[in-house]
């Protein structure tokens, strides 16, 4: 399978209805719309055009916005030529980096878990296929390409990603989960469903240099050189003239062009609009339990036929046991103007290779629209009071006069130096009572408010307050603080809902890509927490269960982090006491990865001394030197000594008649001093049967 951007092709199975159509003509200027897949694809898109191009009218907006440019040319060339101001204060742009760097810092950590009979090696297998995850979307920046499609979807309303296989820098091949403009995209404007997920398909449409598609495609050069434009847009030749026209469709439908005009500008005429097209249909065919492979398995009715004939040759029993069932079967195929450049071939899954996220739904104009149009009106309210009051500023700078004619000596000097500072300005005799001030202008004290209230508007309408910001002031306690925010960032949850959603849809196209790895490589794998990484090698067996996908709260979340830590260091100093502190437990303090992983070592060794202690029969633990056997014996023997020598003493006190009333104390004493001496004998017996183990025995 080799895959670098729209060239992709996967070789995978070609359809049986794969069939010779006129596109692979000799002379391709006669064919006809025979191709009954380009045909397919071409309808379904006509269809959708209309909704696809609301959609991208209203993101561009969004996308003017973002950047600054939040009126329209119109508008800004009127003020322009009237000397207005026309100053922008972007306050729009911050609650989308706000909601941004929400998900970047609190990235959710995904596992994959078995869905099959639960056992040791199954749950081996998934934690082995989810370190190979996060080591793919650690080699492809996958975190940030998804990050990126966020933001697309709070800024226009629809966010799509696509994951391929590239060769061009692998030659073993990599999964690479990239970001795609959405004005490439045309989809099927009929699903509803959060992220598309009721989509039937859906289309990218790319402009690609004519150099680039023929070495991609050298067979369908005739095509390309259709779809070039070979001739001049004047040619005679009336199928030519008609693909330009579609090409110019098309590259107008992809998203604004730099390369000049379209319709005569060299750039775009060696350019060749590819159509990346996939969708689905119901096949039918079987569900049967395969008694070769011994599993349950579907067919469709062609290749369940052929897999009875060859049970026949093979001189098996006939599959009798099966139920008919429709199935969705996932297609793709490349395509330019009315021409095929690939055949259709089936995808790696039982789903699309691109996926999409998506913001509100509009019932009314039937399309997706993002977080960014709930503050263009506060947006716009915004920039008219504060330009209202700089246009006020630079009016009353400048002032002005009521003048009866003949006030001054030289009226044409007079209106040059009448607002310089330090000038004269001459008046006829009595002028001075030709002349009269205008009063200036003060700018309204509701205008003022509005332009308060509209600054206002940007938190009410988006829930993003101070408090999620971390710009709230006040005396209020941290506590106070983090709930205030947790109550704000509730109200975000629907913008987040969507991207857990895409998240799993997005992990289960990428493991269905990890049968195109699973080549025997060695890769290393381990996050930033792994002392030691681990190198494992990608074998097919692990990739042939079925996994679920769980998303929960992540380690690398500054917040969650800091709530563990606290948790930890609360319950640090039982477990150092009790000698169960886990060396795991350092990587959420706040201490250089370099000393924790030097502490972490320190206490494996530590714990390695005392394994190696206990084998040998010496109870670890207590202050001082480590005692060794023979030194310990010797203590003991001379603690049995000692404690025999004080019983004798005890039994002397107790029978002399002058210490009758000390005699209740010193039956507790002589039983203390027995349980002693008994403790001491025992571990002497201990001790001295332990010296006659073997070495090979100990450990």
């Amino acid at each position: 399978m080799a895959g670098e951007d729209v060239g992709l092709n996967l070789t995978l199975e070609k359809p049986a209805d794969a069939e010779v159509h006129s596109s692979d003509a000799a002379d391709p200027s006669t064919a006809l719309l025979t191709d009954k897949y380009v045909a397919m694809a071409l309808k379904r898109m006509e269809r959708a055009k209309t909704e696809v191009e609301a959609w991208r009218k209203q993101a561009h907006e969004a996308d003017r916005f973002q950047t600054s440019k939040q009126y329209s040319d119109e508008d800004r060339t009127l003020l322009d030529r009237y000397k207005k101001p026309s100053a922008v204060l972007n306050t729009a742009q911050k609650f989308i980096r706000v909601v941004s760097g929400l998900e970047r810092r609190s990235r959710e950590q995904l596992e994959f878990v078995p869905t099959e009979a639960d056992s040791l090696s199954v749950a081996q297998f998934a934690e082995l296929v989810t370190k190979v995850y996060d080591w793919v979307m650690e080699q492809s920046d996958g975190h940030e390409e998804r990050s990126d499609i966020f933001q697309d979807k709070l800024i226009r309303g629809m966010g799509w990603g696509e994951t391929r296989l590239d060769t061009s820098t692998d030659p073993d091949g990599m999964i690479v989960p990239e970001r795609v403009d959405g004005y490439e995209m045309i989809w099927d404007t009929n699903a509803r469903k959060p992220n598309l997920t009721d989509r039937t398909w859906d289309a990218r449409v790319r402009m690609i240099p004519y150099e680039i598609a023929v070495k991609r495609w050298p067979k369908k050069k005739p095509v390309l050189d259709m779809m070039r434009g070979v001739g001049g847009i004047g040619t005679t030749n009336p199928q030519q003239v008609e693909m330009l026209n579609w090409a110019v469709s098309m590259a107008q439908i992809t998203g604004k062009s730099d390369q000049g005009d379209v319709l005569s500008g060299q750039g775009r005429k060696n350019m060749i609009p590819v159509v990346d097209f996939e969708w689905y249909d119901e096949v039918e065919g079987f569900y049967f339990f395969d008694p070769i492979e011994q599993k349950n398995d579907w067919l469709s009715d062609d290749d369940f036929n052929d897999y009875q004939d060859r049970l026949a040759k093979l001189s098996l029993p006939q599959v009798e046991d099966y139920a008919p069932q429709l199935r969705r079967v996932y297609r793709r195929f490349l395509f330019a103007g009315y021409f095929r450049l690939t055949d259709p071939v089936k995808l790696p899954g039982l789903r699309f290779v691109r996926n999409c996220m998506t913001g509100s739904w509009d019932d009314d104009d039937k399309l997706w629209y993002g977080f960014m149009r709930l503050m263009m009106d506060p947006q716009r309210y915004l920039n008219a009071f504060w330009n209202q009051a700089l246009e006020l500023m630079r009016v009353q700078a400048k002032a002005g006069l009521f003048a009866e004619t003949g006030a001054f000596v030289n009226a044409r000097v007079a209106e040059e130096t009448y607002s310089k500072t330090g000038s004269i300005t001459w008046l006829k005799e009595g002028g001075l009572g030709k002349i009269k001030d205008k009063v200036l202008p003060t700018m309204p004290a509701a205008s003022a408010q509005m332009m308060q209230i509209a600054s206002q508007m940007l938190q009410e309408v988006t829930g993003v307050s101070p408090d999620v910001l971390g710009l709230s002031g006040g005396d209020a306690p941290g506590v106070t603080m983090r709930q205030r925010q947790m109550a704000n960032i509730a109200l975000l949850a629907s913008e987040f809902a969507t991207l857990r959603r895409y998240r799993r849809d997005e992990a289960l196209t990428i493991f269905d890509f990890f049968k195109f790895i699973t080549d025997g490589r060695l890769i290393r794998v381990g996050g930033q927490f792994d002392a030691q990484p681990q190198v494992i090698q990608l074998v097919r067996e692990p990739f042939n269960l079925k996994y679920g996908v769980h998303i929960e709260e992540s380690d690398h979340d500054p917040n969650i982090r800091e709530r563990y830590r606290e948790s930890v260091l609360q319950l640090a100093p039982t477990l150092i006491r009790t000698n169960n502190f886990l060396p795991e437990l350092l990587d959420y303090m706040d201490l250089p990865r370099k000393l924790i992983e030097q502490m972490k070592q320190a206490m494996q060794k530590n714990a390695q001394q005392q394994m190696q202690l206990m084998q040998q029969g010496i109870k670890p633990g207590g202050r001082g030197q480590i005692i060794t056997p023979d030194e310990r014996h010797a203590k003991i023997t001379k603690l049995s000594a000692d404690t025999a020598l004080q019983l004798a003493k005890a039994e002397k006190l107790r029978a002399d008649k002058h210490h009758g009333k000390v005699g209740l104390v010193l039956d507790a004493v002589m039983q203390q001093q027995k349980m002693q001496l008994e403790r001491d004998q025992a571990n002497l017996a201990a001790q001295q049967g332990q010296s006659t183990v073997s070495p090979k025995t100990v450990g």
